[in-house]
């Protein structure tokens, strides 16, 4: 009998998928699933911005995040009924719209802080009206440890740290971001001018106070923080602990954990205290294979660029 890390190896090397772009949209086929498709947009908007991010990762006949896709794949095959995903820090709406195609009768919500990146995601989800986009709930909410309403943040570009920092992390943050904007700048060869650095009021919830107000229960968790998800997942333990969802974290760069001032391996340790087990693996190569990591396995390797898949087994069916 195969594993659920054996599907996931096995939908890797037979992933299947077309990138287009037309003079309107841009077009993603996976497998046999609904297309997928993001606005094109026009001199300095939120969605250009998108248009450009989204074009680099399929230049030359790549995808991004290839793993990441594969295992969203593995899942709809191998797991009970997937009926609620929150994609945490989803930015344009990319995997967003990519679980509304795979898992097509789910209810999806979208949590992104920054507003400019927000502002392009609604836009994406808009155009996806045959994927039944009324099951896409996007929130311009931060994701924490602890709920505060209307707490101040500074935009810095398209980066965001709260204005209570304390200066050290100032420091360590604004050189994050200064690293981050620059590659982002290479990469996509900006020439347009950046906004300006702005005050915004944003709501920050705990995921377990968010799923009490709005009455739901997560099946799948994915989180792409850059880092923060050391202040995330203390604040979804009762979630956690409760309905046991899947959770797909991405393993940040080592200087990004200058977020929590925690490695992962201390980020994940609540999990696995629960019985979680782990399938670990570079998210980011077309041929990477995954694999089963137990918690005494974590070391300093582990820490970057790379994708932990968090379930339990009862979970999984099919195999």
């Amino acid at each position: 009998m195969n594993t659920l890390c054996d599907q996931i190896n096995s939908k890797i090397s037979s992933l299947s998928y077309e990138f287009t772009e037309t003079s309107v949209n841009q077009k993603l086929q996976i497998n046999a699933y609904n297309p997928v498709f993001f606005v094109l947009g026009e001199d300095w908007t939120f969605s250009k911005l998108s248009s450009e991010w989204i074009r680099t990762r399929h230049r030359d006949g790549s995808i991004h995040e290839h793993g990441t896709i594969s295992i969203l794949d593995a899942l709809c095959a191998s797991t009970q009924s997937i009926q609620t995903v929150f994609d945490v820090g989803a930015l344009y709406g990319y995997f967003s719209l990519i679980s509304a195609s795979i898992f097509d009768k789910a209810n999806i919500y979208s949590f992104e802080m920054n507003p400019y990146s927000f502002a392009a995601m609604k836009e994406n989800i808009i155009l996806n009206n045959h994927l039944d986009n009324s099951r896409i709930n996007a929130f311009n909410y931060a994701l924490s440890d602890v709920s505060e309403m209307g707490k101040q943040v500074i935009v810095q570009g398209f980066f965001f740290q709260e204005a209570s920092f304390s200066e050290k992390f100032k420091e360590n943050y604004f050189s994050l971001v200064k690293n981050i904007k620059y590659k982002i700048k290479k990469i996509l060869n900006l020439r347009h001018r950046e906004p300006m650095n702005k005050n915004y009021k944003i709501d920050f919830w705990s995921i377990d106070d968010f799923c009490d107000t709005y009455k739901v229960t997560p099946d799948l968790i994915k989180i792409d923080v850059e880092g923060f998800q050391g202040k995330i997942i203390p604040g979804a333990m009762k979630t956690i602990a409760k309905s046991k969802p899947f959770l797909l974290l991405e393993f940040d760069w080592p200087g990004a954990k200058n977020s929590c001032g925690l490695s992962n391996k201390e980020i994940v340790k609540p999990l696995f205290d629960l019985g979680y087990q782990l399938i670990w693996g570079n998210h980011r190569k077309n041929d990477s294979i995954f694999q089963p990591l137990d918690y005494n396995d974590l070391d300093s390797s582990h820490e970057c660029n790379s994708l932990g898949l968090f379930f339990f087994e009862e979970r999984v069916t099919g195999l």
